[in-house]
């Protein structure tokens, strides 16, 4: 079948898009506000009639979702340029938001944060293959002990995975998958970030109706992935269409804004030092309190009430109105 139904879901409205991939056109658009606080299911249901659609189509459906809100992650690592820095960018990378990252060993006060900040999942790296084996087994001992319940990936020094597999063997919610830094300097975090979706689908889609639209669709993943996809998409081209090279992407929505870059991050200069890990080409960072509605008190203050009137001619008491008005009731 060459027509297919695109849905994002995302935190404030459901975009629906009808493309025939035969004749590469776009047959329809259509948006309505997400119902996240009944059932996402509607507001879909909603936009499908919009296209002249009903729920039960035998059109192939793709879904992206945010609607169930970002995937706060927590990355505990060892040397903060090396393995830290690597379980961040994997995090990044699969569409998470990345809280807190720790490293070396975890003190009392990193416990005492960590509790604080609940994080929905927690990346656990640290040490290259066959390298330190100390530090993320000592942490494993303490984020089992302090968080039995958060739902935990390893992605450190294999060598250690038979101690860990038997200290964590009474969990469930433990995922191993390969080192993000096998090898001094070289990365490999793809693996975790296929593991950090999984979670994502299997543990904290909590977006009311969201398992019902898991069902119901061939595909389905956190829209900053897919987001990141299409980047790459863009920017590297596919088979005998090239792509555009070099790009920047701003995703604004609801809640966050993301910026992702397709680039190599070579250094302009002959006499620049490279140190540290080597710059990815894909790359995304997230803003979780910058978005159009349900953060955009938080966008107003990081603008600044008299810039943004001075820059807009409106009066800064009514900025600070709509602002919560939209925060309040982001439809």
């Amino acid at each position: 079948m060459a027509e297919y139904i695109l849905a994002d879901v995302g935190s404030t409205f459901t975009k629906l898009c009808l493309i025939d991939s035969g004749e590469r056109a776009v047959r329809g658009w259509a948006a309505g506000p997400t119902t996240v606080n009944t059932d996402v299911n509607i507001g879909l249901n909603t936009a499908l009639a919009e296209l002249n659609l009903s729920a039960s189509d035998a059109r192939p459906m793709l879904v992206c979702s945010s609607a169930a809100g970002g995937l706060r992650i927590a990355a505990v690592g060892l040397v903060p340029q090396l393995t830290m820095e690597a379980a961040r960018m994997a995090a990044l990378g699969a569409g998470g938001k990345v809280i807190k990252a720790f490293a070396y060993h975890l003190t009392g006060e990193d416990i005492a944060e960590l509790a604080r900040l609940k994080p929905d999942l927690i990346l656990l790296a640290g040490g290259t293959d066959g390298g330190d084996r100390n530090h993320i087994c000592s942490n494993a001992e303490s984020l089992n002990e302090h968080f039995p319940a958060t739902p935990l990936i390893v992605a450190g020094n294999r060598d250690t995975y038979d101690d860990l597999r038997t200290l964590f063997a009474k969990r469930d919610d433990v995922l191993f998958t390969r080192n993000v830094m096998p090898e001094m300097g070289r990365l490999d975090l793809e693996h975790a970030r296929a593991a950090i979706r999984q979670v994502f689908l299997d543990q904290i889609v909590e977006a009311k109706g969201l398992e019902t639209l898991r069902a119901r669709s061939e595909c389905l993943m956190p829209t900053p992935e897919a987001v990141r996809n299409a980047a790459e998409l863009l920017s590297k081209g596919l088979a005998d269409e090239p792509g555009l090279g070099e790009l920047l992407i701003v995703d604004i929505g609801g809640a966050t804004t993301d910026v992702f870059s397709c680039s190599g991050g070579e250094p302009a200069a002959a006499s620049t030092v490279l140190r540290g890990l080597p710059e990815p080409f894909m790359k995304r960072t997230v803003e979780a309190d910058i978005g159009m509605r349900y953060t955009a008190p938080f966008l107003l203050e990081a603008i600044g009430e008299e810039r943004l009137a001075a820059e807009t001619g409106l009066a800064s008491e009514g900025l600070r109105a709509w602002a919560e008005a939209v925060a309040a009731d982001p439809g």
